[in-house]
C-alpha cells in the first residue's frame, strides 16, 4: 500500500523462463465497506483511460482507478456470480458475493521483467503511479535499521503497512475500492 495515499500496488515478476510470457489480468471489483457483500447486476460506469480504467459504481460514488504501469487495457465488462469467501464464512458472516470485471489487462513479460497493477481512489493519477517512490521509502526504513536483527526490519515494514491499511479503510471519505 502507498504511504499516505489510497493506492495499492501488486507487482508480478517473471523470475525465469526460456521465452517471454503473456500475462492477462482480470480484475474483479466491488464497491462496498468491509462489512458488506455485493449483489451484482447493476451497471457500473467504466471509462477507459491511458493505462487502465476509471470505475464509478453509481451517481455520487467516489470513482476508483485500475491502472498498469505498462501493457494494455481492454474494456470488457461482466459480472462473476456467487464467489464464496472462506474467511467470511469462518467468521460466521455472509460469504457469497458477486464481483464486477471492468475489463482485461494484457502484457508481455520477458524473463526478469516486472509489471505493476495499481488500484487507487486517488484523484491525481500521477500520485497513484508514484509506486517506485513508495518502494524506495520502504527500503529506506529497512536501511535505517540495517544493524538490527532481521525480525526488526520485517516488523518495521509490517507496521508501516498496517498503519496505511487502517487509514485507508476507516476514513469514510477515502473508502477503498
Amino acid at each position: 500500500m502507498a504511504d499516505g495515499r489510497n493506492a495499492t500496488y501488486v507487482s508480478f515478476t517473471l523470475q525465469a523462463a526460456s521465452a517471454p510470457a503473456e500475462l492477462e489480468l482480470l480484475p474483479l471489483c466491488t464497491y462496498r465497506d468491509y462489512h458488506s457483500q455485493t449483489r451484482g447486476g447493476w451497471g457500473l460506469d467504466v471509462t477507459p483511460e491511458e493505462r487502465g480504467c476509471r470505475v464509478t459504481a453509481f451517481a455520487g460514488a467516489r470513482p476508483y482507478r485500475l491502472l498498469i504501469d505498462r501493457g494494455t487495457f481492454s474494456l470488457s465488462t461482466d459480472w462473476y456470480w456467487n464467489f464464496r469467501q472462506r474467511v467470511e464464512a469462518q467468521r460466521g458472516l455472509h460469504a457469497q458475493e458477486d464481483l464486477f470485471r471492468p475489463g482485461l489487462f494484457h502484457m508481455r513479460l520477458e524473463p526478469g521483467e516486472i509489471v505493476t497493477l495499481i488500484a487507487t481512489a486517488e484523484l491525481d493519477v500521477a500520485a497513484a503511479l508514484a509506486f517506485k517512490h513508495d518502494g524506495k521509502s520502504r527500503q529506506s526504513r529497512v536501511q535505517a535499521h540495517a544493524d538490527a536483527p532481521a525480525w526488526v526490519r520485517r516488523l518495521t515494514l509490517a507496521a508501516a503497512q498496517f498503519i496505511a491499511g487502517v487509514l485507508g479503510t476507516t476514513a469514510p471519505s477515502r473508502e477503498p475500492p
